[in-house]
């Protein structure tokens, strides 16, 4: 028989709330990771931590959270530095524009607070690149207030607690895991242990696919599981088809230098630097399309040769394959930059191969020039 569908999601009653603050605290106590980050509760290193784990898997975000903090120990050393440095120690972590905004939420910080990160949510949240759930994280974290955070972790924890089938995502729904967030968040002595004990269920327990309900330190008083909904709550989203995407890049090589160009402000990976790159077009010329693209942004003119190496790449929907090519400039005086420059429309460098990962570079860029170095070296 088809399973009847509830008529409404149960309220939980304080005493509810209560037992479970209890029960999945002294859970997360006993089984909580060790991660770099919760070794502190100093404002800075939290906030990073919380910036980068923004779409970044956390066994991703460890050695970059390591030498971010290395490198930019305060936020003064942060707000003071040039940004094209805090690309190149972010590189590889994606998502570019949470470092672009962290830098600027730096220098919003020394201006107004004097370096130190404000306390309250309300001020944390009109930082460059603070939300809703990343004020509240650091809020309580970092300075044990009360305020509730809710990432996709805890919207389907609280999902499943409220056995709520409507979409977390959707305005009455995030109203309504809100208000329970908020209510279960009141009077917790411990609110930054409470905001990751939370994430820390949803991301080793309370799981998307398949819940491991069994060692659920909650699951007695989960309206989803004892409704046998678990599986079902919340919806999945929907997900964009995958699109296929053609690149060529020229990587134009001069006396043992390789010409990069600086990708422009508001676009995808602004302030990284790139081999010369054309989108190309079914039944286009690709050798036309990529000197079209370097006379364009280099201001050079270049003979292009034979593929070097293919490389794959992702930016969320697209699968992008990347056929790299081998270029060289056709006038000499151009490529020393004594003529030609002035149409260019981009920001170029010429570098050693080996040096070239120290510019700062997109993923792309990274996965040809490590192809081509480790080619390079397998020849000698």
């Amino acid at each position: 028989m088809p399973r009847a569908t509830p008529a409404h999601e149960p309220t939980a009653s304080p005493a509810e709330r209560r037992s479970r603050r209890s029960a999945l605290l002294a859970w997360y106590d006993a089984n909580k990771r060790d991660l770099p980050w919760r070794r502190t509760r100093d404002p800075y290193a939290v906030w990073i931590s919380e910036i980068m784990l923004q779409q970044t898997r956390v066994d991703s975000a460890k050695e970059h959270y390591r030498r971010f903090l290395e490198r930019f120990p305060t936020v003064r050393a942060l707000a003071t530095a040039d940004l094209a440095d805090v690309l190149r120690v972010w590189a590889g972590l994606g998502y570019y524009r949470r470092a672009r905004m962290l830098h600027a939420a730096a220098q919003a910080v020394l201006e107004r607070y004097g370096g130190k990160l404000p306390a309250t949510v309300d001020e944390l949240r009109a930082l460059p690149g603070i939300g809703d759930y990343t004020s509240g994280a650091i809020a309580s974290i970092a300075f044990g207030v009360p305020a509730p955070a809710i990432d996709g972790n805890v919207d389907r924890v609280l999902s499943r607690w409220l056995a709520f089938q409507g979409d977390p995502r959707s305005t009455a729904g995030r109203a309504r895991i809100r208000a329970e967030a908020a209510a279960l968040v009141e009077g917790v002595d411990r609110p930054g242990d409470w905001t990751q004990a939370l994430m820390e269920l949803g991301a080793v327990v309370c799981t998307p696919a398949r819940p491991s309900c069994l060692i659920c330190p909650v699951a007695s008083s989960c309206h989803a599981r004892l409704r046998g909904l678990e599986s079902e709550i919340p919806p999945p989203k929907a997900r964009r088809a995958a699109v296929a995407v053609e690149h060529a890049a020229a990587v134009i090589e001069d006396r043992g230098r390789w010409l990069l160009v600086k990708r422009p402000e508001e676009s995808v990976n602004a302030g990284l630097y790139e081999f010369p790159t054309a989108e190309l077009t079914e039944g286009g010329d690709v050798r036309r399309a990529l000197a079209s693209v370097v006379r364009e942004s280099a201001g050079l003119e270049i003979s292009v040769g034979e593929t070097a190496v293919e490389v794959r790449h992702t930016i969320t929907y697209r699968r992008i394959r990347v056929s790299a090519f081998h270029a060289k400039p056709r006038d000499r005086r151009t490529a020393d930059g004594h003529s030609g420059r002035a149409s260019a429309a981009l920001e170029t460098i010429w570098v050693v191969p080996s040096d070239a990962s120290k510019a700062g570079l997109t993923a792309a860029a990274r996965k040809i020039a490590g192809a081509l170095l480790r080619e390079s070296a397998s020849d000698t």
